[in-house]
């Protein structure tokens, strides 16, 4: 069982010390690489049985990055209308690598529906819109 560490920094004797820590792939910046990240890292990905796991720190780091790790060039993103902002102006950005992004009420099956096309890769929401708290509900 891994232990959580509350520290958030790791002490070296000197700058050749710090430069052999990061060459063998020890812990020296907490915000590179520590402990924690590296245990709930093993841990999802042995709960969610994949081959590896990325954890981000924020939400907003991490759906750039989901979303930019999955979309190419021609491809299509039907997205909640009622995302948090800053999801939205991300969206927005997308079309600079030639990915179009339509925003619908998600709450209206019909909507979703007719806006899908043969270049539909995803179907963004959020379960809890912000800052409207609209519900996107499964029917």
């Amino acid at each position: 069982m891994k232990l959580l560490y509350l520290s958030t920094a790791h002490n070296v004797a000197d700058l050749d010390d710090l430069q052999n820590t990061y060459d063998r792939k020890g812990y020296a910046y907490t915000r590179f690489h520590n402990v924690n990240h590296d245990g709930i890292v093993e841990l999802m990905t042995y709960s969610e049985q994949s081959e590896k796991s990325v954890i981000t720190n924020t939400g907003m780091s991490a759906i750039p990055s989901t979303l930019l790790a999955l979309l190419t060039s021609g491809d299509y993103v039907v997205a909640d209308k009622t995302l948090y902002g800053e999801s939205i102006d991300f969206l927005k950005t997308l079309s600079k690598f030639g990915i179009l992004v339509d925003f619908v009420d998600i709450t209206n099956l019909d909507e979703v529906v007719s806006v899908i096309n043969e270049s539909t890769q995803i179907i963004y929401t959020e379960t809890v819109s912000n800052p409207i708290l609209q519900m996107a509900m499964a029917m």
